[in-house]
């Protein structure tokens, strides 16, 4: 390769100083396959980062071709890829040619001022260039954005998709919860009418408590000796405290009955209450 000397903006430009020289576009595609076979060595139509750079580098071209990954992900930004992405051949060749298209364009910008002293003419024709390679990045800009909007409108798509699917499993957990609830508050109330049914009938079947404690009516005739008498006493004693002793037992157990029913109770209405206020609360946020 030739070693003119340019002004170096980019690390590709010694390259692209060379390839001037060529004639037709087919000659360009040549000359750039030439080069990425000498770094595809293995011929596997894949190369990275690592082997570009230490290619450039062995280049005989002055001054050296330093690539850093910085440059690296810029020339294949275009191309959709990032720094850790291999290129095929067909991808090095857009690349370079997009490189190319912006070293001419830099070179002509750089050039019409001084031409222009020798040849207004071809400072005009190198002007049209100029405008024409500048439409061509603008045109490039306007599809970039144009894509990347086509992107971004479909994934706003996506995302009203899911949000509309998200509202339908929420309509849908709330009609199966008032349904649930609908069908605990019917069952609380059966059971709160269970419980009422229950207190009625243990109170309707309360014993009452005897009048007297008046001994049987054997007790009444007059004994015919002390003895007797004593012995009569005594029976009507044991009797009245055995009866005593049962009216307390079934006191206690109705008391114990009547606290355990009304605990119960109070359970069932803090139970319905709660599901009421949640269903409020449900349809406030709703």
């Amino acid at each position: 390769m030739g070693s003119r000397f340019v002004f170096v903006e980019r690390p590709l430009d010694p390259i692209f100083e060379d390839l001037l020289s060529v004639q037709t576009i087919k000659d360009f595609d040549n000359r750039v396959m030439e080069i990425y076979s000498t770094i595809d060595v293995q011929g596997r139509n894949k190369i990275n980062y690592n082997q570009l750079s230490d290619s450039l580098k062995r280049v005989k071209i002055e001054p050296q071709i330093r690539l850093s990954i910085d440059d690296y992900e810029r020339i294949v930004e275009h191309l959709g890829k990032t720094k850790l992405d291999c290129l095929s051949s067909s991808e090095f060749l857009a690349a370079v040619k997009e490189e190319f298209l912006d070293f001419c364009q830099r070179h002509i910008d750089k050039a019409i001022p001084t031409v222009h002293k020798h040849d207004p003419q071809l400072t005009l024709t190198m002007a049209a260039i100029r405008m024409l390679l500048s439409e061509k990045e603008q045109r490039k800009a306007i599809l970039d954005l144009q894509g990347s909007s086509r992107e971004q409108d479909a994934i706003i798509q996506n995302l009203q998709q899911e949000m509309a699917q998200m509202k339908r499993t929420f309509r849908a957990a709330i009609e199966l919860f008032y349904s649930r609830s609908e069908e605990m508050e019917r069952e609380i109330d059966t059971i709160k009418q269970k419980f009422q049914e229950i207190e009625e009938l243990s109170a309707c079947s309360t014993p009452r408590r005897s009048k007297s404690s008046s001994p049987p009516p054997g007790s009444q005739r007059r004994p015919t000796s002390v003895v007797a008498a004593r012995n009569v006493s005594a029976r009507v004693t044991n009797q009245t405290r055995s009866r005593s002793a049962g009216q307390q037992q079934e006191n206690k157990s109705h008391h114990t009955s009547n606290s355990s029913s009304q605990v119960a109770m109070k359970r069932l209405n803090d139970l319905h209450s709660k599901v009421s206020h949640f269903k409020t609360a449900l349809h406030q946020a709703q």
